[in-house]
């Protein structure tokens, strides 16, 4: 999945750019802008106890959230910042041993205040991204409890803009594709018997729609 998530971000940018190659930016995308995303994201996950350790085993789910944010453009160089808040069923169930009734994984929200560059050509822009992530995780043992914590970690990626007018809605509007890693290392779930429970990495493919202001 997570192949396919950077094989469809890099396609994406290197069609547009490919378009747009020998074209100076035009559009102005300085400016605040919010918008909502949808997506769907996958990671990886695994529990240990004193005695016994469970493979890693795979997370995944959809995820849907909204971000707010803003650009300022020098030339042809965009600068900006960006925060997104979402919620998703991004989980993963292991049963046989050690777990034997269940392991159960779940990033039920998640969010990140992230820095971004990139390079506008026109109507589109190209862009790096990263900066600080969080997530609330619970980790379930059936039949045993469960816990859940709010993690820091970090956050990189990419995708690409695009912007558009609409006869219905009117012009500010833009379109995106990205892909974003995230971290956030491991913990001791205060279950039963010193369980340490490692969701270590999280890969996101996201779409959206936004208007600048």
């Amino acid at each position: 999945m997570r192949k396919l998530l950077l094989a469809t971000t890099f396609l994406v940018g290197s069609t547009f750019g490919a378009l747009a190659e020998g074209h100076s930016s035009a559009y102005d995308w300085t400016g605040f802008y919010a918008g909502v995303f949808v997506g769907y994201g996958s990671g990886d996950t695994r529990w240990f106890t004193p005695a016994l350790t469970t493979p890693t085993f795979n997370m995944d789910g959809w995820l849907g959230g909204v971000a707010v944010g803003v650009n300022y453009q020098i030339d042809q160089f965009v600068i900006g910042a960006e925060a997104d808040v979402a919620f998703s069923n991004i989980d993963g169930l292991f049963v046989p041993i050690p777990c034997l009734t269940g392991c159960i994984t779940d990033m039920e929200a998640f969010g990140t205040v992230r820095a971004r560059a990139g390079w506008a050509i026109d109507n589109v822009l190209l862009y790096v991204t990263g900066g600080y992530a969080w997530a609330n995780i619970s980790e379930t043992l059936i039949g045993a409890g469960a816990s859940s914590s709010t993690r820091s970690g970090w956050a990189a990626g990419g995708g690409v803009d695009w912007a558009f007018n609409s006869d219905i809605l009117g012009g500010g509007w833009f379109a995106r594709a990205e892909y974003q890693y995230m971290d956030f290392g491991g913990r001791l779930a205060p279950i039963v018997g010193g369980i340490n429970v490692n969701a270590d990495d999280f890969h996101t493919g996201r779409i959206g729609i936004f208007k600048k202001f």
